[in-house]
């Protein structure tokens, strides 16, 4: 694309990566590339919008304090539990404020509205859990695995806001 600064928001939303290596010139005219993979984010995925932003050379993620942040939203509602689990010791957090930090990053991902089907996915999930899993995915107007897939992205992204720096 000509201009690639002004066209970075647009494919940022779109979820295409800037891939700066490939940029070019040609007379005065500065042209860049956006990627996008289409392995690791099929177009059905793409097109369903249930995508997390690609980034090139991000960091791998850390499945084990996935796993960690997993069982710590599991046990929310339990602040015994909270307080002997690992991520509360990672963090270096007692059980209440691990829960308010939880509660907090939740919320944090409603600020974006791409990310407010995720935010809502483990409110409804974790946060004020009131039913099964099946019956949020009703409420939430969506087939389960879908459900099931963006629980797991925003367990993912929440992962990524809590990981200690």
């Amino acid at each position: 694309m000509a201009d690639p600064d002004f066209w970075q928001p647009h494919f940022d939303g779109v979820n295409f990566a800037r891939c700066p290596d490939a940029d070019f010139t040609v007379g005065d005219r500065r042209f860049g590339a956006f990627v996008h993979d289409w392995r690791f984010e099929p177009a059905p995925v793409w097109i369903s919008g249930d995508y997390k932003p690609m980034q090139l050379d991000a960091p791998s993620d850390d499945p084990a304090f996935v796993e960690v942040v997993r069982q710590a939203l599991r046990d929310f509602t339990d602040i015994e539990a909270l307080e002997r689990s690992a991520l509360a010791r990672r963090l270096g957090m007692s059980g209440a404020a691990l829960r308010e930090r939880l509660r907090e990053a939740v919320s944090q991902l409603a600020t974006h509205p791409r990310d407010r089907k995720f935010e809502r996915a483990l409110w409804l999930t974790y946060i004020e859990p009131k039913q099964k899993q099946e019956q949020v995915a009703a409420e939430l107007d969506i087939p389960f695995p879908t459900y099931r897939y963006r629980l797991q992205q925003a367990i993912t992204r929440l992962a990524e806001q809590l990981r200690p720096r």
